[in-house]
């Protein structure tokens, strides 16, 4: 009789604790039901949309215009045309769409995760009134950076996929006049066609992970890359650049593992005199017509060449350990070591440095070598009797002069020459 009060009450719970689950669950899903109709209407996302517009407008001191915001209970957001003045009311800032997914659970554990960000259709202006004037995005980047934090309070940043696509970016110094077409002009610079595929696997206060599957740009001087690929690891002191690639109009360049080491917080300038440098060129085919833009006396070279190099240094002093050359299928061939100094600020302004240890051309390649750099010749038949011609020696000089010196063995003889070469403007041989 007991056995049976007992158990008619056991099931009894049992039964009542079933039907609470039951309406719990049933309430949670009316909520989310109920949250996202509520949502969807689009006075309500009309709302939401004039509060985060009133809100921004007033934290950044700036105009803000959005359209619509649209949340997807309860890790969704999606914004419909989004705008961002400057403080002179010009636009800095637009998107057409922008939406993101965030990892609730993650936020328990001070991380900060996103499943997914992705911007499409998005123009940056960015401009200055003259040299020593603050860019027109100061206020933006000022509101957006980081106060001092203690470091245990900075959350781990990560994004799982990171997607800006069909974008463009513009900076113009207000007061400097343009270039030239088809030179890369560093106060007027236009980019279109801007694609970015990347992850970021973790970003903290001192440490970077991150992998760029795709980064494709077209700029305005005509320079385009069809797509850069790498995986960056760093932190304040050491950055790893792993399986780089960098395909451009014709040419196609793979570096294996990159290292830079450099002391902590440095300015650009001193990243430039001071950051060093650790990495190869793995079989790359260049045509260097492709970087015209910033070389323009480059713009016939329109031949590939293959390059294997090692490379360390400083970015204003690199040092080529080993090099290889092989250009027109062949046609030249050369081995040596080298120096490249002052790349930087001005590319055109290098100086080079090679020693060649071997160098064997065909006349074909001479032919195409003097047709690339504007020297045309009445008579070629000269070159073609010479055959084929070894050189070793050395060549420096900046890119627009260099100069050459050693023993040439062709054909007809040899000979210690000396050549002083101008690119486009004249080639003199002197020798003995």
């Amino acid at each position: 009789m007991y056995l049976n009060i007992e158990f008619y009450f056991i099931v009894r719970i049992l039964s009542f604790i079933r039907r609470f689950f039951m309406w719990c669950m049933l309430i949670c899903v009316g909520i989310y039901a109920l949250t996202h109709i509520l949502l969807s209407i689009n006075s309500i996302q009309s709302k939401i949309a004039d509060f985060s517009k009133e809100f921004l407008s007033s934290y950044l001191e700036s105009n803000v215009e959005i359209e619509k915001i649209r949340i997807s209970p309860f890790n969704k957001v999606f914004i419909n045309n989004i705008v961002i003045y400057d403080l002179k009311n010009d636009t800095l800032l637009y998107a057409k769409e922008c939406n993101a997914s965030i990892k609730l659970s993650d936020l328990l554990d001070n991380k900060i995760t996103l499943n997914s960000v992705s911007v499409c259709d998005f123009i940056i202006n960015t401009n200055k009134d003259s040299v020593s004037s603050p860019i027109n995005a100061k206020f933006l980047i000022d509101k957006l950076k980081p106060k001092k934090k203690r470091e245990k309070d900075i959350p781990k940043i990560s994004v799982n996929t990171l997607l800006l696509q069909n974008g463009a970016f513009r900076y113009n110094l207000l007061t400097s006049p343009c270039k030239e077409e088809n030179v890369f002009d560093k106060n007027h610079v236009s980019i279109e066609d801007l694609l970015i595929n990347a992850s970021i696997k973790g970003y903290t206060n001192d440490s970077i992970n991150i992998n760029v599957r795709a980064l494709r740009l077209r700029e305005k001087s005509g320079f385009t890359i069809k797509n850069i690929a790498f995986k960056l690891i760093g932190n304040k002191e050491r950055v790893n650049l792993k399986n780089f690639s960098f395909a451009g109009k014709n040419s196609n360049i793979f570096i294996r593992d990159n290292e830079i080491t450099m002391p902590k917080d440095m300015n650009f300038n001193e990243f430039i005199d001071r950051a060093e440098f650790n990495f190869g060129l793995d079989n790359s085919e260049i045509v260097l017509s492709d970087f015209s833009p910033f070389v323009p006396k480059l713009k016939d070279f329109n031949t590939p060449t293959n390059v294997t190099c090692r490379i360390n240094g400083y970015a204003n002093h690199l040092i080529l350990d080993t090099l290889g050359v092989n250009y027109n299928d062949g046609g030249l061939v050369a081995s040596g070591y080298g120096s490249i100094d002052n790349l930087f600020p001005e590319p055109k302004d290098a100086f080079l440095f090679g020693n060649m240890s071997y160098l064997n051309i065909n006349s074909k390649s001479v032919i195409n070598i003097l047709n690339d750099m504007g020297i045309e010749l009445n008579n070629y038949s000269v070159i073609r009797n010479i055959g084929n011609i070894s050189f070793n020696g050395e060549i420096s000089g900046f890119i627009s002069k260099l100069v050459t010196y050693g023993n040439v063995k062709c054909g007809i003889g040899n000979v210690s020459a000396d050549m002083l070469l101008e690119l486009g403007v004249e080639y003199v041989i002197i020798g003995h």
